[in-house]
Parts: C-alpha cells; sequence; structure tokens
C-alpha cells in the first residue's frame, strides 16, 4: 500500500500525488488530507480509475482508503470514445485569471490551472499554450505563472505569446517563457488541435 500525506497541501496537489501513484502501479493507496473538499476529490478521482474508495475521520484528517476494484480488473469492456487516442490539444487563454470579479481568487485558480496541466503524462498534456490579451502577462519574467509555463516548455509544450499583446502592454522585453508570436501562428496552432479555451 503506497500511503500518501497530503496535509497542508493546496488543490490538485493531493489528487496529482494520488494520480502519479497509480500511474506507477499502486494497487492500493492511502491518502490523508486535512478537508473534507480534498478527500471528495481524491476519492471521485480514484474511482474514476477503478478503486474502490473508503473516507474515514482521524481527528482533524480524514483518510481516503483506495484499493483496485478487482472485479472492474478483470472485466473485458471496450471503453468507447469519440475521441482519437493520438488526438492533439491547446489552450487558449486570454486571461490573466480565471473567473469573475475576485481577481486575487482568479490569479490562485490561474496558477493552479496552469501547474495542473504540467503534471499530466506527456500523452494527456496540451501540445500548445496560447497566450493573448491580458493573457500574456502570465508570461512575464520573474512571476510564478512564468516559471510554470517554463516547466510546461520543459516538458516538450509550446507556449506562444502574442506579439501585438505584449508590444500593447509594453511588456516584450520583459518575456519570461515562451515564444513571441504571431496571430497567423497562433491561428493556426489553435485550428490544428482541440482547443480549450479560457
Amino acid at each position: 500500500m503506497v500511503e500518501i500525506d497530503a496535509r497542508g497541501l493546496a488543490c490538485p496537489q493531493p489528487v496529482l500525488l494520488t494520480k502519479k501513484a497509480v500511474e506507477e502501479g499502486a494497487d492500493a493507496v492511502k491518502v490523508t488530507v486535512d478537508n473534507e473538499a480534498a478527500s471528495g476529490n481524491v476519492s471521485r478521482f480514484l474511482g474514476t480509475k477503478g478503486f474502490t474508495a473508503t473516507v474515514t475521520r482521524d481527528g482533524a484528517n480524514y483518510v481516503v482508503a483506495g484499493a483496485k476494484d478487482k472485479a472492474a480488473e478483470t472485466c473485458e469492456c471496450v471503453a468507447v470514445s469519440d475521441e482519437p487516442a493520438d488526438v492533439k490539444r491547446a489552450v487558449f487563454i486570454s486571461h490573466q485569471t480565471i473567473g469573475g470579479n475576485d481577481a486575487v481568487l482568479g490569479e490562485v485558480l490561474m496558477k493552479a490551472f496552469l501547474g495542473t496541466l504540467t503534471q499530466y503524462s506527456d500523452a494527456e498534456r496540451p501540445e500548445v499554450i496560447a497566450l493573448m490579451n491580458e493573457g500574456v502577462k502570465l508570461a512575464v519574467k520573474g512571476t510564478s505563472s512564468a516559471e510554470t509555463l517554463a516547466e510546461f516548455e520543459a516538458k516538450g509544450g509550446k507556449v506562444l505569446v502574442c506579439g501585438t499583446c505584449l508590444k500593447h502592454f509594453g511588456l516584450t522585453e520583459l518575456l519570461g517563457a515562451g515564444v513571441v508570436s504571431n496571430m497567423f501562428e497562433i491561428a493556426s496552432a489553435l485550428l490544428d488541435h482541440r482547443t480549450l479555451t479560457l
């Protein structure tokens, strides 16, 4: 059994640590978290991977115990999907934050989103992140988001940053991740990929 102490870790780290253990072949995991939301997130994730999960309370903590469902393992089921296995993915970001009027929360969510993208396997991770309008501010040198985008690039991803947008905001010389791009290259990349837009 793989034991994971995820207490004190922000979303989505408990799920990502659990995902890593499952991908490395664990057939049983025990994940300790310090809040109910995290226990639910981990439990639901395990369910999507063919695990039976139970959540128990241990003082202020929650313990999620998951074991591979042997019945699901022996099922000769065929997964049906309309998405080809080799589909290419891209993410188009035109804002510096995610969501509504709370800029602080929106910034936290965007950083978590970008960080999560970098944790996916090579087969799952998008090939391209395209930044336009205020989204280019995510690639500014010295920001944690630029560091995350650089990590995405180090894992083989491509970050396209709108040159017109950088110039508009006076940020051309402050690019900390990605390459200065143009509308044609960005549009071509997005049309060539299945694209998620933020």
